[in-house]
């Protein structure tokens, strides 16, 4: 290379900087390493793809590697001051006239646009490529435009040569051979996952904790393996970032610990005496205020990891105070679902204030005394960041913290991400306004296309509320690439069990008891007697609370 490019520095030191082009296949690295951890997020975007396995990974570690083109561009490698001692090492003369600092992310469109590197190099047409570039390249949080060349994008023309030189040797490092012709909007589905999948691996990448300041550039093809095993340490430092295998327990009371001595409810066997998952599915839980179907929802969750389905569960809930309860009732029991330790998060505007998550809170989970005592733990990592709770193997919050991942905000690609390897369960799904229940069905339809799991739960449910449930999460199925059959719901049954697939609907009247006898339907009679004065109605009052008495 003609020049040195600096892309990270360490604050407060002077002279502590990290090569552009290290970083950039940190995050290759990283990249590489999340895949190669997640097996399940592997197969569901080797699923969106419209290439074969190898093309699909070395497109993605390609991206990956490209994500901070921009810091090549003037505007970005002179933003600091001049008397800085990095600056000189940059090994050539600031600028006279430096254009004002602009976002390297658009800087980098801007350059990709410039440089045409699908005419030397075997990629995708531009116009295919251009939401998988985007999500790359616009990895802070959210799309930007390319901006004009006099807005300080314009390269010269040998540190135009550097970044030519550079694109090559990643795509010789990562094998890139042509792509075959496909339709204009392929990869439109596959940039939804990407995007969530760049930002991740932008953010461990940039730690100096596993990727410190090394700025002697050699070649890709030298420095790779290095940047491989600081990926692979800090994966090992964060194990919340691989799947987490699910438990073996199938025993009700091993499930369930805190209902010992107690028989399944009739919902509960339910679920229990449902086969195992063969795809993706949409359950929908009706039944009586304190009927049990929490629990049902964990049952459900721990078929739906044993059968492949997921490798995590989020709790969305309408409200903080329902949602520090169930933290509490989750905490003792969620270990069951997984085989080794993972992290149970919090997530909503107030668990800051939560003292028991807040105890839970580890730097390093594995180590401590926690583990023995049975109690719940979460990562730090994990914790100091709500747009990082989607990626907890565990999670139970807000709704709103699961539907700002179809909201057009920040990082919301992240959080689609997270949700999209976790069976995402929503209760009292009757309780929400217009608004939050559009913002749901958005959300099973994204779910869905990612080749995602749900689980909604009920205690009155209208059928026309239960009907466009199953219509959102069968339009994302479509999406997702299945023919998914049309499931117009007849049940007004309750409690009822609806369950859907691709290719079929059930809806199970719960209440009779099975052949064991259990799964015994609660059964009550109310009385009911109308007064039409409101001395009656004192009265009746009094006589209620008179009999509760005795």
């Amino acid at each position: 290379m003609h020049f040195v490019y600096w892309g990270k520095r360490s604050r407060g030191e002077q002279g502590h900087w990290h090569h552009l082009c290290h970083h950039g296949l940190d995050a290759a690295a990283v990249t590489q390493a999340l895949l190669r951890k997640n097996p399940l997020w592997q197969a569901r975007i080797q699923a969106l793809s419209p290439y074969a396995p190898g093309p699909t990974k070395a497109l993605l570690l390609f991206l990956a590697a490209c994500h901070d083109l921009g810091k090549f561009a003037d505007a970005f490698q002179f933003c600091l001051p001049p008397e800085t001692i990095w600056t000189p090492a940059l090994q050539r003369s600031r600028p006279v006239c430096l254009p004002p600092t602009q976002h390297h992310t658009g800087l980098g469109l801007t350059i990709w646009a410039e440089l045409c590197p699908q005419d030397f190099l075997p990629l995708p047409d531009a116009y295919t490529l251009e939401p998988l570039l985007t999500a790359a390249l616009a990895h802070h949080g959210w799309p930007r435009p390319p901006l004009a060349a006099s807005q300080g994008a314009r390269l010269e023309p040998r540190v135009k040569a550097d970044v030519q030189a550079y694109l090559q040797e990643v795509a010789a490092l990562f094998a890139l051979t042509p792509f075959p012709e496909v339709d204009d909007h392929a990869l439109n589905r596959l940039s939804l996952v990407a995007a969530g999948l760049f930002i991740l691996a932008d953010w461990v990448a940039s730690n100096a904790r596993w990727f410190g300041p090394d700025h002697h550039w050699l070649d890709a093809r030298t420095y790779f393996p290095k940047a491989q095993q600081r990926a692979a340490q800090a994966l090992d430092d964060l194990p919340f970032l691989k799947e987490a295998a699910p438990g073996s327990a199938k025993d009700f009371h091993t499930i369930l610990p805190h209902l010992a001595g107690c028989m399944p409810s009739a919902m509960q066997q339910a679920i229990l005496d449902l086969p195992q998952p063969e795809g993706p599915e949409l359950l929908i839980v009706e039944d009586l205020s304190g009927g049990g179907k929490t629990e049902a929802a964990l049952l459900a969750a721990r078929r739906f990891l044993q059968g492949g389905q997921g490798r995590g569960l989020y709790v969305g809930l309408p409200t903080m105070a329902t949602a520090d309860a169930m933290y509490r009732r989750l905490a003792g029991s969620y270990r069951t679902l997984f085989a080794g330790p993972a992290s149970l998060i919090l997530a909503h505007g107030a668990s800051a204030l939560n003292e028991d998550f807040q105890d839970s809170i580890m730097p390093d989970a594995g180590d401590d005394g926690h583990l023995e005592a049975g109690g719940a733990l979460c990562a730090q990592w994990l914790a100091d960041n709500r747009k990082k709770a989607l990626l907890s193997p565990c999670g139970v919050g807000t709704i709103d913290q699961a539907l700002l991942a179809v909201l057009k905000t920040r990082h919301q690609a992240l959080r689609l991400f997270g949700l999209g390897r976790s069976v995402f369960i929503g209760d009292e799904v009757h309780a929400f306004d217009e608004y939050t229940g559009t913002l749901l069905k958005n959300l099973l339809t994204l779910h869905a296309a990612m080749g995602g799991s749900a689980v909604l739960l009920s205690a009155t449910l209208p059928h026309k509320l239960r009907q466009s449930f199953v219509d959102a999460w069968r339009t994302g199925r479509v999406q997702y690439g299945e023919k998914a059959r049309a499931a117009p719901l007849i049940s007004t049954d309750f409690p009822l069990l609806t369950r859907i697939t691709d290719t079929d609907k059930w809806e199970l009247r719960v209440g009779e008891p099975n052949s064991k006898g259990q799964g015994l339907r609660r059964k009550e009679d109310v009385q009911v007697r109308l007064v039409h004065e409101e001395d009656a109605m004192y009265a009746a009052l009094q006589a209620a609370v008179t009999a509760e008495s005795l």
